[in-house]
């Protein structure tokens, strides 16, 4: 697929993750992605993305299951937004980014969920050069690891209730 599209890519093509990596190159080097490197880089995307969405939504829909306030809120702002007011039709569902930028308690929720339930146990970086970091000498190659479910639940980043599903930390107005 990845040496059809190479051998058939103009300007114009569909923009998708393919298109990108064709047209990706390295920033120094100006080096291109190889087929296989694109092949396994989308790979590597769909599997991963396939687990890491599943157990994300599955954190979200038991998140908003054990908070009735969040779901009446929620539903209300997808219904208000996109129709089915009336409580029983469906509403379409949005169709951009933008219309789903239009929904903050949406994306509150999704934030909220992500933040307490991680898809990943921690990041890590390698330091590019010698630094320090809270009062601690980190040598150039050393790789620095942040626990996600740590730093998620910290009381002197989240205040008291960091344990508490509340999308509303993450609803700009609230």
């Amino acid at each position: 697929v990845v040496r059809e599209r190479r051998a058939t890519s103009t300007e114009h093509a569909k923009a998708d993750f393919i298109q990108s990596f064709l047209h990706a190159k390295h920033k120094e080097t100006g080096a291109q992605l190889s087929d296989e490197q694109i092949a396994q880089t989308c790979n590597i995307l769909l599997l991963a993305g396939y687990e890491t969405t599943a157990s994300t939504l599955a954190c979200l829909v038991y998140e908003v299951a054990q908070n009735q306030h969040v779901e009446s809120t929620l539903v209300k702002e997808i219904h208000d937004s996109f129709g089915g007011g009336d409580g029983h039709a469906l509403p379409s569902p949005p169709r951009t980014m933008a219309e789903v930028n239009a929904l903050p308690y949406t994306l509150g929720v999704l934030n909220e969920t992500l933040r307490l339930h991680s898809p990943a146990a921690f990041i890590s970086r390698v330091a590019k050069d010698d630094t320090e970091l809270a009062g601690y000498h980190i040598p150039a190659g050393t790789e620095v690891c942040a626990p996600i479910w740590a730093l998620s639940r910290l009381p002197s980043i989240w205040s008291d209730d960091a344990e508490r599903f509340r999308p509303e930390r993450f609803v700009p107005s609230q």
